[in-house]
This record gives structure tokens, C-alpha cells and sequence, in this order.
């Protein structure tokens, strides 16, 4: 990511969670939570997608 974070600043752009830095998807300069937002946004759909909307 190139970038410090602080812990309560590592935010989930989609959602605003929190996030660990071992759970963290990063896609054009912003931080995703893997599950769910991550997989729904850029993700196929297909048999290991699941849709937690």
C-alpha cells in the first residue's frame, strides 16, 4: 500500500470497518475488507462467490 496507517485509521472503503492488515484487499490506491465488499465489488460471479449483501 505504500502508505502508515494507524490502527483505527485502516478503514474499509466501501463499508468504513475497521480492518486487521492480514485481512486487507487493495485495489486503485484504496484498502477493501476481503469479505464481503472486496469479492462483491471485483469479483466474477460464479461458484466460489458468495453475496452477502
Amino acid at each position: 500500500m505504500g502508505r502508515w496507517w494507524h490502527r483505527s485509521c485502516l478503514r474499509c472503503a466501501k463499508c468504513n470497518k475497521v480492518l486487521e492488515v492480514t485481512k486487507v484487499c487493495c485495489r486503485e490506491g484504496k484498502v477493501y475488507c476481503s469479505v464481503p465488499c472486496y469479492n462483491n465489488l471485483f469479483l466474477t460471479k460464479g461458484y466460489n462467490r458468495v453475496n452477502y449483501q
